[in-house]
């Protein structure tokens, strides 16, 4: 129960964007799941997982590789009737991470093999699904291979379409700066348009998901030099959320550089020197 409860509070605090304390609850829960059930029980798999997303969320991608090799390691042990689910979520996060780190050959071969895995089951498509065909499109487009990039979006736009897990929302992001990269900026921008009505209906105005839909639909305006004034509206709002939540720092990070160069966008250039120097 205790381990549980270990887990359990860490899952609610990454959820929250508190991604230290996720990595922090996580090695305690495999810690105490290694006293209580060994250090090859695939109990401990889950706990690896999460661990993983913490470290990579944080962009430690070294890290996030070693950890997930140990969790790979005792999955593997198990012999085929017993592969857990977490072990797809491993083997994505390692192509993940070498993506992060511009391996784009050893991230797909990763990728592929999340891809096989799902394949052989023959499962239900869920959300780490369609995040699965985010990082195979993303991870192709890097790669250059422009066709079988647009093949994986497709795929997972489909999908997106009727699901409202947060994954969806990354993969439409995603999508939409591939198009604004290929010269179709207002494609991109009505898919954004779209994702964020979707957001404030399916969670809500003073959420983390919606400021974090909001956030990416701003940066897409100012990027793509779209609305400049618009963007800058909406990294205020942004801007207000996490001033209330100061310590989810991987999006407060984000939110306050997008919401300097926004400033600097539209001529507020001691403002945006201001919002820098809080990142210091």
């Amino acid at each position: 129960l205790y381990a549980k409860i270990i887990f359990n509070t860490g899952l609610v605090l990454g959820n929250m964007g508190d991604y230290n304390k996720l990595a922090e609850y996580s090695l305690e829960y495999i810690n105490v799941a290694e006293q209580i059930y060994g250090d090859t029980s695939r109990t401990l798999i889950k706990g690896y997982a999460s661990l993983v997303s913490a470290y990579i969320q944080l962009h430690d991608y070294e890290k996030a590789i070693s950890i997930a090799a140990a969790g790979i390691n005792i999955a593997n042990k198990l012999g085929e009737e017993q592969i857990p689910p977490e072990l797809k979520t491993l083997y994505n996060a390692v192509g993940v991470c070498y993506a992060g780190m511009a391996d784009y050959n050893r991230a797909i071969s990763y990728l592929e093999k999340t891809e096989y895995i799902y394949a052989s089951e023959n499962s239900i498509p869920d959300e780490n699904y369609i995040n699965l065909l985010n990082s195979l499109a993303a991870t192709y487009s890097f790669m250059g291979l422009k066709e079988k990039s647009q093949e994986y979006y497709e795929k997972g736009i489909k999908l997106a379409e009727s699901a409202n897990s947060f994954l969806s929302f990354n993969l439409v992001n995603s999508y939409a700066i591939e198009l604004g990269n290929d010269g179709r900026e207002n494609s991109g921008e009505a898919l954004l348009a779209g994702s964020l009505a979707k957001a404030e209906r399916t969670f809500g105005k003073n959420t983390r998901n919606y400021v974090e839909v909001l956030k990416n639909y701003a940066e897409y305006l100012r990027e793509y030099k779209i609305d400049r004034e618009k963007a800058l509206s909406y990294f205020e709002q942004c801007a207000a959320y996490v001033e209330k939540n100061e310590w989810d720092i991987v999006l407060r990070n984000n939110i306050l550089t997008g919401y300097a160069l926004a400033l600097k966008d539209n001529g507020q250039t001691d403002k945006a020197l201001e919002i820098l120097q809080e990142l210091l």
